[in-house]
């Protein structure tokens, strides 16, 4: 016997490419952990390591991002000399963007330090850049700037 046409359910819908079965990489489990290929569970940022004592182990998946800078720049050397147009590292010198830079943050509110003492996000700005302080930022834009 033919069952009745439902809405969403034609065969364009139970196709190759349908998204009624779930995949094993988004099927959770009933705690909402996603599940990964080896039907274990771990919460999002963490994968499956094992086991101990039988219970799953998920330990963070971290981040590709987080290199220094020394290890970014020993990586990409080859790529700033085979691509002489990228922008050069301003840490020195009078260059327009530079000086530009050196105004809007010389001038900004805002302390050096956060709270619990680490470097804040304006003093770290500032360091890329090759000022020590905001002080030596602005000393810097009042003597390069036009005008």
């Amino acid at each position: 016997m033919i069952s009745p046409i439902r809405k969403g359910c034609g065969p364009r819908a139970l196709g190759k490419y349908s998204t009624q079965t779930p995949t094993p990489f988004k099927a959770k489990n009933k705690e909402g952990k996603e599940q990964g290929a080896d039907g274990m569970a771990c919460w999002k940022g963490y994968r499956f390591a094992g086991t101990v004592d039988g219970k799953d182990k998920c330990v963070p998946t971290g981040s590709p991002f987080k290199i220094s800078e020394q290890q970014y720049n020993k990586e990409n050397r080859e790529m700033r000399k085979e691509n002489p147009t990228m922008g050069k590292k301003l840490t020195s010198g009078t260059n327009p963007r530079r000086v530009s830079f050196a105004c809007r943050f010389g001038s900004m509110d805002g302390s050096m330090t956060d709270d619990n003492g680490t470097p804040s996000s304006l003093s770290k700005a500032l360091k890329k850049w090759g000022f020590a302080s905001k002080e030596a930022a602005r000393s810097f834009c009042n003597n390069n700037k036009e005008s």
